[in-house]
């Protein structure tokens, strides 16, 4: 549920945006620094989410999102049954309101499902500077690079564009 809330929180907007939604949820509740779970992100009203919180046009799709999830009526361990298809899963993501593609292929990486590539805006730029000589190409053109690597393109790609982050530049272990 978690994952899948910050998954939500990344969409149309920047990181640091994402990073801020997020710590105001943790941050706005007194619950020892937890992130609230979906019964208790659910009881909240829409108009405190997307004001309070600052989740804009989110808030309506998290609140639907906690309240499926607390109610029983999506069974989130269902998401890691490994027999279920790939694309079956994603349509099931996809179903729900505001878990567009890039949502959805990103929830299937997060699953260990690394056969989608999950492009957003910045990745799009990322793979257009480190791959295309700086030139934006179609997510088609991004997908026949990568899929050289089957089921772990996705993966690869993810590599690939967040390699600078492992290049020396930040302290990633104690």
């Amino acid at each position: 549920f978690e994952d899948a809330v910050k998954v939500l929180c990344t969409t149309n907007c920047s990181w640091a945006l994402t990073r801020s939604m997020v710590a105001r949820m943790v941050a706005a509740f007194d619950r020892g620094g937890a992130f609230p779970d979906a019964a208790f992100l659910a009881a909240l009203p829409e108009r405190r989410l997307r004001e309070e919180l600052k989740l804009g046009y989110r808030a309506p799709f998290l609140r639907a999102f906690a309240t499926r999830v607390a109610g029983g009526a999506l069974d989130l361990a269902a998401w890691e049954d490994a027999a279920l298809p790939d694309d079956e899963l994603a349509a099931r993501i996809r179903s729900e309101k505001g878990f567009g593609p890039y949502a959805a292929e990103t929830l299937l990486r997060l699953l260990g499902r690394h056969g989608r590539l999950g492009l957003d805006s910045w990745s799009r730029k990322q793979v257009a500077r480190l791959r295309f000589r700086g030139r934006l190409v179609k997510d088609t053109r991004v997908a026949r690079f990568y899929a050289p690597f089957g089921r772990y393109a996705g993966l690869a790609f993810w590599l690939d564009v967040t390699r600078d982050w492992h290049e020396g530049r930040e302290r990633l272990w104690p």
